[in-house]
């Protein structure tokens, strides 16, 4: 298990695909999406795991994910986390 510094989140970059028309496209086939499910929080962010939120374009660095090979995970400010999605 990973833990972040007490002011940064770790994510995974949420998987999306679009549709035009009848034709799917994955979403390595547009722009790389800015949401990401919280996989670790630190202890001072509002965060917490599960939550998908909406981060900066240019926030974070990737890193591989040490416990699924071939994955890659994000480290980010929590500063840089601009909405949590889903939530009323």
């Amino acid at each position: 298990m990973i833990s972040p510094r007490p002011d940064y989140v770790i994510l995974r970059r949420a998987e999306t695909s679009y549709k035009i028309g009848s034709i799917y496209l994955p979403g390595s086939a547009k722009e790389v999406p800015h949401e990401g499910e919280v996989v670790s929080a630190g202890s001072d962010c509002v965060v917490k795991e599960g939550q998908t939120i909406l981060f900066a374009s240019f926030a974070g660095e990737e890193f591989p994910d040490p416990n699924n090979e071939g994955e890659w995970l994000i480290l980010i400010e929590q500063k840089f986390c601009l909405a949590i999605l889903g939530e009323v």
